[in-house]
């Protein structure tokens, strides 16, 4: 995304209905190459309480217990959005009483400044979900807010936004330090793929599946020579291929799901990596070749998408430049025409705020 892209803050939308239980179903945008690889592999207690293991403080994981962690379906995530933050809520036990673990990733080329409240947001609809379900109770149990940040066009530039609700608070730090103890409190815990040593997540307690998906998180999208970075985990790659293939339940492996994510959003041509996965064995070379043919025809349906997005909101975003500003100069007509949908965007954005035209298109 452009470096000039600012999340959105807008509140909701009068009209999208609010609700305290998690979205399990109905129409929604699709999900995005990123959040399909993270929630099939992070998804999945064993490689979630993995990469927990990495994240949590020792003496908080102590008090968890993660070998119980027990996935939520659902999302609690506004739609409006979903296409940049995925999550993923776990039940444990800490010290033999239930809490929650809620993980969230987003991917974005810059952080969200709000997401602190946001978070806040979520933990609320996840406690009035918990209170729909056990209407007598008095005490509510914890939720512990965790935040992958993937930054998938600039994978080395780290996470500046607040951790805490404190610090997003408009106040003079003498003046907050004195309401402390009357205004609400969230500090999440941050799991920074900018700061990740790739090569320092093959000494971590990680499973393979998430140690590969965090490798080809950070990369992927970036790397023009990953093939040779996959290389070095061939260990984790042979060590999945027996799980791969589809399940009795019809659940696609998670070798199938990891390929998919490289193949569909790496810089090298497919063919690339059929080396790699030749070396591997026979099982690993059909899962390639399944993933290169489903790859081909996902990314024409996405090329699909994104084309009939990008002429959708480049009328949009004229009709309301024109109610606003009067006719367009030829020039920024252009600039619409040949813009990208995060520029769209990204000028979308400032039209409320913006004074002139240049201003709109700085």
């Amino acid at each position: 995304m452009p470096d000039d892209h600012h999340p959105h803050t807008e509140p909701p939308h009068a009209n999208e209905p609010h609700t305290n239980e998690p979205r399990t179903g109905g129409p929604t945008r699709p999900e995005s190459p990123h959040d399909a690889v993270f929630r099939g592999v992070v998804g999945r207690p064993e490689h979630a309480a993995s990469l927990l293991r990495t994240v949590l403080p020792e003496a908080l994981s102590a008090r968890i217990d993660l070998d119980r962690l027990t996935q939520v379906s659902g999302s609690f995530v506004d739609a409006r959005m979903k296409w940049r933050h995925a999550d993923v809520l776990f039940t444990a036990p800490v010290d033999e009483r239930e809490a929650y673990v809620y993980v969230l990733i987003e991917h974005q080329s810059r952080p969200d400044p709000l997401m602190a409240f946001r978070l806040l947001e979520y933990t609320v609809r996840i406690w009035r979900h918990h209170l729909n379900r056990h209407r007598n109770a008095t005490r509510l149990p914890a939720v512990l807010p965790v935040v992958v940040a993937h930054n998938p066009n600039h994978p080395d530039r780290p996470w500046s936004a607040p951790t805490s609700l404190t610090d997003v608070l408009d106040l003079e730090p003498g003046t907050a330090e004195a309401m402390a103890p009357h205004l609400p409190r969230l500090e999440f815990l941050l799991d920074d793929l900018a700061t990740v040593d790739v090569e320092a997540l093959r000494g971590q307690p990680l499973t393979p599946e998430a140690r590969l998906t965090l490798v080809v998180l950070r990369n992927a999208s970036s790397d023009p020579h990953l093939k040779d970075d996959l290389q070095t985990f061939i260990e984790d790659l042979a060590a999945i291929v027996g799980r791969s293939g589809v399940n009795d339940s019809g659940e696609e492996g998670l070798l199938g799901l990891i390929m998919r994510y490289v193949l569909l959003v790496g810089q090298a041509p497919p063919e690339d990596y059929e080396a790699l996965f030749t070396r591997i064995g026979p099982t690993a070379r059909e899962a390639y070749m399944t993933s290169t043919a489903d790859q081909y025809i996902q990314r024409g349906l996405e090329e699909g998408r994104v084309e009939g997005r990008v002429e959708g909101r480049g009328e949009t975003l004229t009709r309301l430049l024109t109610q606003k500003f009067g006719p367009l100069p030829e020039h920024h007509q252009d600039r619409i025409q040949h813009a990208s949908l995060d520029e769209l965007d990204t000028w979308t954005d400032r039209i409320l705020t913006a004074p002139t035209l240049n201003d709109v298109f700085r």
